[in-house]
């Protein structure tokens, strides 16, 4: 047999005892890295073989059989030796290691599952969405204005003349009033009419008759401030071969006054830090409610912040927050300070949710801040969620259940639990009694469904381990 053969077998052999388990995938970095490291290693010894071979071969190419095959075995334990080499490297992933309760690797610190660019993603998008429902609810035009005031609305004709008659009005809307004067021919000055009409929020058409060929009745609503007043008007077109050229207004007269109390702002839904910052600077007379939950406001908060948790604030804000200045609501991200801020606004309040939230005020702002603003650093046990197989092994043991996801989850996955507990949508007295009625005697594992990286369950189990619970850890069980 050759040289070239018993290396080959030498190889061969190799490749079969090598260990097949693989207990972890590495992170591709780590991947990369030990590859490089790997081929390094290999292509070093693979120059000192190359070498020593060559000398070899020059000191001892006369002599016999025995001397080549002490050169062939030196070439195969350095070949082997460069494959064990990288074999080496690439198995050595970092292995979990147990700390406390919770699995964590050797060399990484716990982070939240997702990144700070999905997180603000998921919370502009879920301001935009609210700010759609407050347009939806609060609808002003004219056919939604009608409906809520007991109005009679009917539809503009669609023949020449009448269209010709409201596109003044929308002109009027729009404060064109140079293009409003040049249709009627009137000799007041452009200054002068937008005078007339510089409160007006809203020019309504609410009705529209066909008197004659020329001749149009009108209800038209001019909207204020706090007020709604409705006029009777009829106005004439001046034809032109055919064709409408001028608007005349033979009379108007004011039939009616609504007042309507303003139950919605308008302003965009969430105030930047720098904003928020400026309000501090000038003394601006505003509130600062924090309407995280207990545990986070307990290892840091806003200086002088109202506290009150989500679903208490939404229920009973009058039991929380005053109601005759702005309020400028904290949460984490940004997310649920844009639902307690739209729901505050709802009830008539001024308020605003913190663009970005603690996190953007502390970390990217540096903003005023006392103790700590992440969970993760006041309570590492609980900042990794755990996944479905491990929750599938465990579930086997004598335990209790807690499903923390909030209910819109519940409905699209029911999994078996003991309890339900949606923190976010709970109220104090609710989740105190909630978490008063769990056993003591029994291991406690929290499940939930992702929803702002399954937080809900994490505080749940953290709030059961402060309370002296065994508690086994938080899985998203999707």
């Amino acid at each position: 047999m050759g040289y070239l053969q018993v290396i080959t077998l030498c190889l061969v052999a190799l490749g079969i005892v090598l260990p097949e388990d693989v207990y972890a995938i590495p992170a591709p970095e780590l991947v990369v890295n030990a590859i490089t490291q790997g081929l390094q290693l290999f292509g070093l010894l693979f120059a000192i073989t190359a070498s020593f071979f060559t000398g070899l071969f020059a000191r001892f190419h006369k002599l016999g059989r025995s001397a080549w095959m002490f050169v062939g075995g030196i070439v195969v334990l350095l070949l082997l030796s460069g494959f064990g080499a990288v074999w080496f490297v690439l198995s050595k992933s970092p292995a979990p290691v147990i700390v406390d309760k919770g699995v964590y690797t050797a060399t990484t610190t716990p982070q939240v599952q997702a990144t700070e660019q999905e997180e603000y993603g998921a919370y502009k998008a879920a301001e935009e969405a609210l700010v759609k429902q407050l347009e939806a609810k609060y609808d002003e035009s004219t056919q939604g204005v009608a409906s809520a005031y007991g109005i009679p609305f009917s539809p503009i004709p669609q023949d020449e003349n009448s269209q010709f008659v409201a596109s003044y009005y929308e002109m009027l809307e729009k404060k064109q009033m140079s293009a409003a004067i040049a249709m009627t021919g009137a000799t007041k000055s452009e200054s002068e009419l937008l005078s007339w009409y510089q409160d007006v929020i809203h020019v309504h058409l609410f009705q529209m008759n066909v008197v004659s060929e020329n001749r149009r009745s009108l209800v038209v609503g001019l909207r204020e401030k706090g007020s709604l007043t409705l006029y009777d008007v009829i106005q004439e077109v001046t034809l032109y071969q055919g064709r409408p050229v001028k608007l005349k207004l033979v009379s108007s007269k004011e039939t009616k006054k609504i007042d309507i109390v303003e139950t919605v702002n308008r302003n965009p839904l969430s105030i930047s830090n720098a904003t928020f910052d400026l309000w501090q600077k000038e003394q601006k007379d505003f509130a600062v409610l924090d309407a995280r939950e207990d545990l986070e406001y307990s290892y840091g908060h806003f200086p002088d912040s109202i506290h009150a948790r989500q679903a208490d604030v939404m229920a009973t804000p009058e039991k929380f927050l005053p109601k005759d200045k702005p309020i400028v609501v904290f949460c984490f991200s940004g997310g649920r300070g844009s639902e307690v801020a739209h729901a505050l606004r709802e009830k008539g309040y001024d308020a605003y949710a913190l663009e970005d939230g603690v996190k953007g005020w502390v970390e990217d702002f540096q903003g005023k801040w006392i103790g700590k603003h992440r969970f993760w650093d006041a309570y590492p046990v609980y900042a990794r969620i755990q996944y479905r197989k491990e929750y599938d092994a465990l579930n086997k043991l004598n335990t209790v259940t807690i499903d923390a996801s909030e209910p819109f989850l519940q409905a699209a996955i029911k999994m078996p639990s003991d309890y339900v507990l949606p923190l976010f949508s709970t109220t104090n007295d609710r989740v105190k009694e909630t978490l008063a009625s769990i056993p003591k005697d029994k291991s406690v594992i929290v499940i939930c469904q992702e929803y702002t990286d399954c937080f809900g369950a994490k505080l749940i189990a953290q709030m059961l381990d402060t309370s002296g619970y065994d508690v086994m850890g938080a899985y998203d069980i999707r």
